[in-house]
C-alpha cells in the first residue's frame, strides 16, 4: 500500500513489514533492536524519550505524525506539554546536524520524518567546514537559527549583536551547518586576534585562497572571483575593528546578490541594508516552577548539561534543579556566565555559587582552555568592552551601575551632572552603550535603561576602584528623594493623579537610596525623611510588607536621634504609613491600636488637622474590623464631627460610609442601607480622592461592596448579587490588590455561603488569595483558609479529624483579632457539626459566639445565629 506523504497515521490499515535492524537517518544510524544511535562511528547520546520519538517516526517514515499520536506512543497517554515535545525533536535535529531538515514540523499538527535524501553521483560540494571553530551541544538556538535564515533570505548583511558571553559565536557557527548546501563556499573568520585593517584584509584574502586560486591579491579581485558563487562569511568578534568589518561586508555583497555576510558583534556594523538580530538570553524558568519546567527551561539544561561534562552529574529533582534555577536567573541567562558557574560546580557545590553570586568575577573562572582568553572568565568578558569604551562612556557606564531594576534618563542626567557631564554627554554616552550591548532599553517603558545583573555587578567594581562608589550612592539617594517629593507636590495638587506606574518602576532603587541612607556609610536623617516621603507610595503600590519594614525602621531611627519634635510632619507621615499597613499583615492588634492614638496625640499637639482625620479614621477602622462594633460607631462619630467641622466635602462624603458600616455591623441594616446609598450618590466618591488614606482606593467600589450584604439583610437578593458583580467588577478594573480584595472578601465570599453555592466561594476565596499574596494581606489570607473550609463543610459531612483541622483555622483566624467576619465561618462550624451528629456541642459553641456578639456589638449576623442554635435544641429535645 502506498502511504501519502503528510497522510495521518491509521495503523489500522497498514500491512505488517518487517523493517531492517539498521535504518540510516540522514548521518545516523539507528539500530532498533540494540536502540543504538551512532554517527561517523561515534556514539550519539540520546535521551530515551528522543530516542522513542526518533523509533516512531522512522516507523512511520513519510507520513506525519502527529503530536496527540507521539504523547501516546511515546508518553503512553500522560499529559505531556507541547514545549516538552519541541525539546526532544530539538535534540534529534541537533544530532542531524546539517541534515536537521529531514524531520519536518507540520505546524499546529505534528511532525514527519522525510526519505533518505540521495545525492548526485559524482556531485562534491564546495562548502567546506573545516575552518568552523568547535562548538558543543546548543541550547534552545533553536528559534533563533529560523529567525536569522529568515532575515537571510531578504537581506544580505545579518549582525548578531549582544552582550559578551550570549553565545554570538555558537550561533554563528550552528548557522553555518544547518545551512547545508544552501552556499557553495562558507568562510568564518574570527577577527579577535586581528587589531589592524591590513591584518583584517589578509585574512579575507587567506580564508578565500582555494576558491579564488590564488589569483585575488586584493578584495576588489576577491570580489571578482566570487562572482556567480553562492558564499557566506561569517565575520566574526568584529566590535573592535568595526569599521573594517562594515568596510568588508559593504565591498562584497554590493556587487553580488549570492554573497551573505553574518556579523557577530557587540554593537551594529551600522551600514545600509544590514539586518539586526539582538541574540536573546537563555529562557530561565520563574520562581516556584514545577518539576517539567526545570528540566526542560534551556538555561537550566545548558546547566546541567556542563555540569556533567565537568563530572559533576547532578541529581534531577526539584530542589537540586530550583537551585539550578536561581543561579541562572541571578546569570540573566547568560550561556558563559551559565558554564563557567557550572564548571565550579565540582570544586565549589551549588550551594557555595548561589550563595556567593554577589562575587561572582572571583568564582566564575575556569573557562575551557581552548576558549579565547577572555572568555575564560566573567571578567575578562566585560574587560574586553570596557576597554573599547571612551572614557565618558566609560564613566557613564560605572555610575549607571547605582541604578537597581532600571533607571530613566532623568535619573542617569542627575547623577552624571555630579560628575562634569552634561546632559547631551550623558544622552550620547547612553546612545553608545546600548549600540555595544552593555545597557539595553527597556521595552515595556519608553526612555527607560537596564543593565544585566553581571554588567551592574562589574560596574560597581569599576567605580569603587575608582573611588567614585561613596559620591554615586550619595548622588543616587538624593535624586529619588527630589523624585518623591515632586511626586508627593504633584499629588497635592491633582488628588487623583495616577503616579504608581511610574514608582512602581523605581521600588528597587527607593529601596536601595534607603538601605544606603540607613547604613554606616549613609545619612540617617535623609533616611527618615526618604523613608516618610516613600512609605505612602508602597502602600500605594500593595507592598505592604515593605510599607511597614521602611516605616518601623524609619520610626526607630527616628526614637533613637531624639528627632521627633524636630520632624513632627515626618514622624506623623511615617507612623500613619506603618499602622494602615500593620493591620492588614497582624490584623488589629494591640499595636495597630497603641499607633493610632500615638498618631492622635501627636496629631492633636501640633494641630495637624488631616493627621487627626487619618487617626479617626484609623482607630474606626481597627475597632471595626476587631469586632468592636460599638466602639467602632463612636470613633465614626468623632471622625463624622472633625470632617463637618474642618474638612473637605468628600472627607464628609466618606463619613456616610464609615456610619454605613458602621450600622450595618451592628445589624441596623435598614440606617445603613441609607448612609450608603447617600455616599455613592455623590459625584465626589468617584473622582476625588483622599491623599493620606491611599488614592488607589476604589472607594465607590468598596462602599458597594457593604451596599450588597446589607441589600442582602433587606431581603432583596437579586439586587444583592447583581450589585456584588458590579462592585467586582470595578475592583477589577482599578487593578489594585486591596481593593479587589477588600470586596471579594466583604460581599462575593459572603454572598456565595448566604446562598450556600460553594463552586462560587471556591472561586471568590481563590481569587481572594492570589491578591492577599499579592499584597501581602496575611491576616485575609487566614481567612480563606477558614472559607476554604467552609466550602468543604457545604459539600461533605467533615468527620473528626476534619473537624480538628476546620476548628484549627477557626483558632488562627481569631489570633489576628480580625474577628467582623467570625459570625460567618463560626456558624458554619456550628453546623457542620451539627452534620456529625454532635448538636450538643453546637449549641454549646454557638451560645458562646452569641455572647461574644452581643458584649461587642458585632450583631450584624446575630439573628442568623440564633434561629440556628434554636433549631438544634429543638433536635436535642426531640
Amino acid at each position: 500500500m502506498n502511504v501519502v506523504p503528510g497522510s495521518d497515521i491509521d495503523a489500522s490499515h497498514r500491512p505488517p513489514a518487517r523493517r531492517p535492524a539498521v535504518e540510516q537517518v540522514g548521518p545516523l544510524e539507528v539500530d532498533l533492536e540494540q536502540r543504538t544511535v551512532t554517527r561517523d562511528n561515534g556514539r550519539v547520546s540520546l535521551s530515551s524519550r528522543a530516542y522513542a520519538i526518533l523509533a516512531v517516526l522512522i516507523e512511520h517514515r513519510g507520513s506525519l505524525v502527529t503530536k496527540q499520536d507521539l504523547a501516546k506512543l511515546v508518553w503512553r497517554d500522560r499529559d505531556v506539554e507541547e514545549n516538552t515535545l519541541q525539546v526532544h525533536v530539538m535534540s534529534l535535529r541537533r544530532a542531524l546536524g546539517t541534515e536537521r531538515s529531514l524531520i519536518q514540523t507540520i505546524p499546529g499538527r505534528g511532525y514527519i520524518l522525510l526519505a533518505q535524501p540521495i545525492h548526485a553521483p559524482g556531485r562534491t560540494r564546495r562548502a567546506t567546514h573545516q575552518e568552523l571553530p568547535y562548538v558543543d551541544t546548543l541550547f534552545g538556538r533553536e528559534t533563533a537559527i529560523a529567525d536569522v535564515v529568515d532575515l537571510m533570505t531578504s537581506r544580505q548583511v545579518v549582525t548578531l549583536v549582544g552582550a559578551g558571553g550570549i553565545g554570538k559565536t555558537s550561533l554563528a557557527v550552528e548557522l553555518c551547518r544547518s545551512l547545508g548546501d544552501r552556499f557553495e563556499v562558507v568562510r568564518f573568520i574570527s577577527l579577535s586576534s586581528i587589531s589592524t585593517e591590513r591584518q583584517a584584509r589578509e585574512a579575507l584574502l587567506s580564508a578565500f585562497s582555494d576558491t579564488a586560486r590564488g589569483t585575488a591579491v586584493s578584495v576588489d579581485q576577491l570580489v571578482g572571483a566570487l562572482k556567480g558563487t553562492r558564499c557566506l562569511l561569517v565575520l566574526d568578534n568584529c566590535e573592535h575593528l568595526i569599521d573594517v568589518a562594515a568596510a568588508i561586508a559593504v565591498d562584497l555583497t554590493a556587487a553580488h546578490s549570492d554573497i551573505r555576510v553574518v556579523a557577530t558583534s557587540r554593537e551594529p556594523l551600522a551600514i545600509s541594508g544590514e539586518a539586526l538580530y539582538w541574540v536573546p538570553t537563555l529562557a530561565c524558568p520563574p520562581e516556584g516552577a514545577t518539576l517539567e519546567q526545570l528540566e526542560t527551561a534551556d538555561s537550566v539544561r545548558l546547566f546541567t548539561y556542563r555540569s556533567q561534562r565537568f563530572s559533576m552529574p547532578l541529581v534531577n529533582d526539584e530542589a537540586t534543579l530550583s537551585m539550578v534555577a536561581d543561579i541562572c536567573r541571578r546569570l540573566d541567562g547568560i550561556p558563559l556566565a551559565i558554564e563557567l558557574a557550572a564548571s565550579r560546580t565540582a570544586s565549589l557545590g551549588l550551594e557555595a555559587i548561589r550563595a556567593n553570586l554577589d562575587r561572582r568575577f572571583a568564582i566564575l573562572t575556569g573557562g575551557s582552555r581552548d576558549a579565547l582568553p577572555r572568555h575564560q572568565t566573567l571578567r575578562a568578558v566585560f574587560d574586553w568592552s570596557y576597554r573599547l569604551l571612551s572614557a565618558k562612556e566609560q564613566l557613564v557606564f560605572r555610575l549607571v551601575g547605582v541604578f537597581v531594576d532600571g533607571f530613566s534618563l532623568e535619573g542617569a542626567w542627575s547623577l552624571a551632572t555630579g560628575f562634569g557631564l552634561t546632559s547631551q554627554d550623558t544622552t550620547e554616552a547612553l546612545a553608545s552603550l546600548a549600540s555595544k550591548s552593555l545597557i539595553s532599553m527597556d521595552r515595556t517603558r519608553a526612555t527607560r535603561y537596564q543593565l544585566l545583573d553581571s554588567a551592574r555587578a562589574y560596574a560597581i567594581d569599576c567605580m569603587e576602584a575608582n573611588g567614585e562608589k561613596a559620591a554615586a550612592d550619595r548622588a543616587h539617594a538624593e535624586f529619588f528623594k527630589s523624585l518623591v517629593a515632586d511626586v508627593r507636590i504633584a499629588v497635592r495638587e491633582a488628588a487623583g493623579i495616577q503616579t504608581w506606574p511610574e514608582f512602581e518602576a523605581e521600588r528597587g532603587n527607593l529601596r536601595s537610596a534607603m538601605t544606603w541612607a540607613f547604613s554606616p556609610l549613609g545619612d540617617v536623617r535623609f533616611g527618615i525623611e526618604l523613608a516618610s516621603q516613600s512609605a505612602s507610595h508602597f502602600f500605594e503600590l500593595s507592598a505592604l510588607d515593605e510599607c511597614t519594614y521602611w516605616s518601623s525602621k524609619a520610626l526607630q531611627a527616628l526614637r533613637d536621634a531624639s528627632l521627633e519634635e524636630q520632624l513632627p510632619t515626618v514622624h506623623l507621615n511615617l507612623l500613619c504609613a506603618y499602622a494602615a499597613a500593620l493591620v492588614y499583615i497582624e490584623g488589629p492588634s494591640p499595636l495597630v491600636y497603641t499607633l493610632w492614638e500615638q498618631t492622635l496625640a501627636v496629631a492633636l499637639a501640633h494641630d495637624a488637622f488631616s493627621h487627626q482625620l487619618r487617626a479617626m479614621w484609623g482607630l474606626w477602622n481597627a475597632s471595626q474590623y476587631g469586632g468592636f462594633a460599638y466602639t467602632a460607631l463612636n470613633r465614626v462619630k468623632e471622625f463624622d464631627k472633625l470632617a463637618s467641622t474642618r474638612g473637605s466635602t468628600f472627607q464628609a462624603t466618606l463619613s456616610h460610609r464609615l456610619y454605613g458600616i458602621a450600622l450595618h455591623y451592628l445589624g441596623r441594616h435598614q440606617e445603613a442601607a441609607v448612609e450608603l446609598e447617600t455616599a455613592l450618590s455623590s459625584d465626589e466618591l468617584d473622582t476625588k480622592k483622599w491623599v493620606i488614606t491611599g488614592i488607589r482606593t476604589g472607594q465607590a467600589a468598596v462602599t458597594k461592596a457593604t451596599l450588597a450584604r446589607v441589600l442582602w439583610f433587606q431581603g432583596d437578593r437579586e439586587g444583592a448579587l447583581a450589585m456584588a458583580r458590579e462592585a467586582e467588577d470595578d475592583g477589577r478594573t482599578f487593578g489594585h490588590e486591596l481593593t479587589l480584595a477588600y470586596i471579594l472578601l466583604e460581599a462575593s465570599v459572603s454572598i456565595a455561603i448566604f446562598t450556600r453555592d460553594s463552586v462560587a466561594l471556591v472561586d471568590a476565596v481563590e481569587e481572594l488569595a492570589r491578591e492577599c499574596k499579592k499584597a501581602a494581606l496575611h491576616i485575609w489570607l487566614q481567612c480563606c483558609d477558614a472559607f476554604m473550609w467552609v466550602a468543604r463543610a457545604m459539600n461533605s459531612h467533615l468527620d473528626s479529624s476534619e473537624l480538628r483541622s476546620f476548628e484549627t483555622a477557626i483558632a488562627r483566624l481569631r489570633q489576628t483579632h480580625y474577628l467582623a467576619v467570625y459570625p460567618l465561618v463560626a456558624i458554619e462550624y456550628a453546623r457542620a457539626l451539627h452534620t456529625a451528629g454532635r448538636s450538643s456541642g453546637a449549641i454549646d459553641f454557638l451560645s458562646e459566639v452569641i455572647g461574644e456578639c452581643e458584649l461587642s456589638g458585632n450583631l450584624w449576623y446575630l439573628e442568623e445565629l440564633r434561629a440556628v442554635s434554636a433549631s438544634y435544641l429543638d433536635d436535642v429535645r426531640v
